[in-house]
């Protein structure tokens, strides 16, 4: 029967079209759950300056809804009626249009309040289905650099809450001893070089607590953009010095060794921050006791430190991780806030090096940081200043 084929094909034809759309319904829940559960703002952007998508997180961060975003163009989050000027701007949607998949910038955004917002911009380049036509798209991942400073602040300021124990403890002693010697000296009965004996035993222990809090304020102080010449043989020293009563408490052997040429230059603070928290990390990966070493020495045009404990070590499917803000997993079970490596990687990369790390469970774990030593960048900038004197 003619009409009962045509029939049964008109149905066939209409299931392959439910589950095709259901098929595209699909993609598109999980494509917006995948933008949802990205933690920076996501914006994506059709070749005509037209905004196609935008998660929560980005919302949030303008201070606007998710529709007042697409009924606007891209350039409107910059307080413009019309697009940036590239000569001015790095607009990620002219520079991919003319060269590169992607790219990295730093811009400032206007909430909807009008207040300024200083974002970094990872873009990419891609081909999306727009309208029923394939355009070429740029997604954005719009990271909020004021937050993510106040996380790294918070951050500083735990890890210094963290050393307050130890610190409490060092300078306990020197205290104990220059109260024992103030009780010698009430006596009336004290001679005149015994007394000198007790004034010279004080001023040595006050030389030992100030020598203690000088160390802890060089680490407390804020982040300067000022670089100077920085010794890591001192450096690590001092603040490991800081971690001692936490090393005895844990039963932690340190071992220190570091070439007196290893210098780089460097913010001192970030440095001893990238330092705390690589030894902190390495207490917290050997709940049992171990050995923390930290060896450093001057290979070519960088200087390599390479800090290495004999913790549980870290799986390898752990090991992409590990980087990534909020990310913890502590091998003592002691929750932690997981951004420790995450500060240490911006620290490193400010200073223009780079990290990576070497473990295997039950063998422990190696971070090595390779930085510019002191003397290449200072050989670059001397051949720069000549090049230019002679142009």
């Amino acid at each position: 029967d003619e009409i009962a084929r045509l029939a049964g094909a008109f149905d066939r034809m209409a299931e392959r079209i439910e589950r095709s759309y259901r098929l595209v319904e699909q993609r598109e829940r999980f494509t917006r759950a995948l933008m949802e559960a990205v933690p920076d703002g996501i914006r994506v952007i059709a070749s005509d300056y037209h905004v196609i998508a935008v998660n929560r997180r980005f919302a949030e961060m303008q201070g606007e809804t998710a529709e007042a975003l697409l009924a606007r163009p891209c350039y409107a989050v910059h307080g413009r009626d019309e697009p940036c000027p590239p000569t001015l701007v790095t607009c990620p949607l002219e520079e991919l249009r003319r060269d590169g998949e992607s790219l990295r910038t730093v811009h400032r955004h206007r909430r909807g309040d009008g207040r300024p917002l200083a974002v970094e911009i990872a873009a990419m380049r891609v081909d999306l289905p727009v309208d029923g036509d394939t355009r070429a798209c740029v997604i954005e991942s719009v990271r909020d650099l004021e937050e993510q400073a106040r996380i790294a602040e918070e951050q500083r300021l735990s890890e210094l809450g963290q050393l307050a124990t130890g610190v409490a403890h060092e300078i306990r002693n020197p205290l104990a001893s220059i109260q024992i010697a103030l009780r010698a000296l009430a006596r009336s009965d004290v001679d005149e070089d015994t007394r000198r004996e007790y004034l010279e035993l004080m001023q040595g222990e006050i030389a030992k607590c100030i020598d203690i809090t000088d160390r802890l304020l060089r680490v407390a102080l804020p982040p300067s953009a000022e670089r100077q010449l920085v010794r890591l043989d001192r450096l690590v020293r001092e603040v490991l010095s800081l971690l001692a009563w936490e090393a005895e408490q844990r039963h932690v052997e340190v071992a220190i060794d570091i070439a007196p040429e290893a210098e780089v230059l460097g913010v001192d603070s970030d440095l001893r921050m990238l330092v705390l928290n690589l030894a902190q990390n390495a207490f917290h990966a050997m709940p049992e006791g171990g050995r923390l070493s930290i060896e450093g020495r001057v290979e070519g045009e960088r200087v390599r430190l390479v800090v290495a404990d004999t913790g549980v070590g870290i799986p390898r499917e752990q090991l992409a991780r590990i980087f990534l803000p909020f990310w913890s997993h502590r091998a003592d079970r002691v929750p932690g806030t997981g951004l420790g490596l995450w500060i240490v990687r911006g620290v490193v990369e400010r200073h223009g090096g780079r990290v990576h790390v070497e473990s295997e469970p039950g063998h422990g774990t190696r971070f090595v940081v390779e930085l510019p030593s002191a003397w290449s960048e200072l050989e670059t900038w001397e051949r720069s200043r000549r090049q230019g004197r002679s142009s």
